[in-house]
């Protein structure tokens, strides 16, 4: 799986399995995010959890879920 991913990264993941392209305008005149989250699994994996899924394919399987709920 991924390491890291940036958030336009993630937005351009769910965008190409998005059925429409929104027009996305970023606002320069506010403050810059922080460049990188990281999350830190260390307790998870202490207890015996290890993600299975790629970041890729979880953002599609959860777009796709979210479109059948609507």
């Amino acid at each position: 799986t991924e390491a890291t991913m940036s958030v336009n990264a993630m937005l351009e993941l769910l965008l190409a399995n998005a059925r429409y392209v929104p027009r996305i305008v970023w606002d320069a005149s506010k403050p810059q995010m922080i460049h990188t989250r990281r999350v830190d699994c260390a307790k998870a994996h202490e207890q015996g959890w290890n993600a299975t899924v790629p970041m890729r394919e979880g953002l599609a399987r959860t777009l796709a879920w979210y479109e059948a709920q609507r």
